[in-house]
């Protein structure tokens, strides 16, 4: 017998792998994929979760951030709210650090749809922060631009509960004015619940209760990407890094803590930067992206564009001078 060290066959998560000498076939599986294997429900669930959430509901809020999941799912859910008559109603947050090239993607794809009547772009770049959880960072109520320099300087991804708590508060306030109980946004994978169900409504610890999009409408990141050629929506690829579509913050992060040298040993990744594999092995269990996608995507951090790199230093600059 001995250990070797590879990764879960499903979602790229690293397992020890006991093997009996001369044994080669087996295939290794990690925990939460077994779990998932046995708790999952049918594909067919989540069609129906779908399928009830849109015929309930005469009016639907979506939180749109001008991401590519975020773009597709907009498209996918304004075709289904005129067909079914529902009113749609969009909002994008502003947080001071979406950059220029999301900012006309919001714009353009909002135009393209038609709903600029039914859209509300929300700047908070200035709205002062007091959560704990922003204190634990700032110190002291800061703006929420702010934040997120006082993260770059700190060195700290704002990424999860800083960015959560900020966002989550602004939600509550827009779900409260807009007499909804559910928010839909782009999230592209089921979340399982206290209850130890996995569906597209999400408990967030914050309260709020969130409609999965991206899983409601089996969209994957590759596919995603087909969608905006073959339907021509004017979304074009922002180079952020980071693994996002519509922020410049982790990408900034991750080429200051990479030196700028995207290539990287896998297992220095996962040790220095364990959220990088839990956001692609999350997906790679749900078929959001490809296994062998998610393994190149693990040694091949997505850092910024020197252009992102830039732009995000220039925003920090003149908020300084101000």
């Amino acid at each position: 017998m001995f250990n070797e060290r590879v990764y879960c066959q499903i979602c790229i998560n690293p397992v020890s792998l006991e093997k009996p000498t001369g044994v080669t076939d087996i295939q290794p599986r990690c925990g939460t994929c077994e779990q998932a294997l046995r708790e999952m429900p049918n594909r067919e669930i989540f069609d129906q979760e779908l399928e009830d959430f849109l015929s309930n509901n005469s009016k639907i809020v979506y939180a749109y951030s001008g991401g590519l999941d975020s773009t597709v799912v907009l498209v996918r859910l304004a075709d289904e709210c005129r067909r079914r008559g529902i009113d749609l109603k969009l909002f994008t947050i502003e947080t001071g650090v979406k950059g220029r090239v999301t900012a006309e993607n919001i714009r353009s794809v909002v135009s393209f749809l038609h709903l600029e009547q039914n859209h509300r772009l929300i700047d908070i770049a200035d709205q002062l922060q007091t959560s704990s959880t922003v204190l634990g960072v700032t110190g002291e109520p800061v703006s929420t631009l702010e934040v997120y320099a006082k993260c770059r300087q700190e060195g700290t991804l704002p990424c999860g509960k800083i960015c959560n708590s900020i966002m989550d508060a602004k939600y509550k306030e827009i779900m409260r004015d807009e007499g909804v109980t559910v928010l839909v946004t782009g999230g592209d994978t089921p979340k399982r619940n206290s209850d130890g169900r996995y569906s597209l409504y999400w408990e967030k610890p914050s309260g709020i209760i969130i409609f999965r999009g991206g899983y409601a409408f089996a969209l994957t990141k590759r596919g995603n990407k087909n969608f905006i050629l073959e339907n021509e929506v004017p979304w074009i690829d922002p180079n952020c890094g980071g693994y996002d579509t519509d922020c410049l913050v982790p990408g900034v992060f991750f080429a200051d803590a990479f030196d700028h040298q995207a290539s990287q040993d896998p297992e220095a990744v996962i040790e220095r930067y364990p959220i990088i594999l839990e956001y692609l092995a999350e997906r790679a269990r749900f078929g959001v992206i490809d296994r062998e996608d998610a393994l190149m995507m693990l040694g091949q951090v997505e850092i910024a564009s020197p252009e992102t790199y830039q732009e995000l230093a220039t925003i920090f600059g003149n908020m300084k001078r101000c």
